[in-house]
């Protein structure tokens, strides 16, 4: 799954989900859980800021 097709299932903006799969910024809560959720990941690990 690439940036754009995950920007999709996110339903957020395509720019924004490349950077975060870039490392270049750091996903929101709210982004990172609709990123585990559309990878099946569940929740968010305890690692996570």
């Amino acid at each position: 799954m690439n940036a754009q097709q995950l920007a999709v299932m996110t339903q957020s903006e395509p720019n924004r989900m490349s950077q975060i799969c870039a490392g270049t910024v750091t996903p929101t809560s709210a982004e990172y859980n609709k990123i585990a959720t559309a990878l099946g990941l569940g929740s968010v690990p305890a690692s996570h800021p």
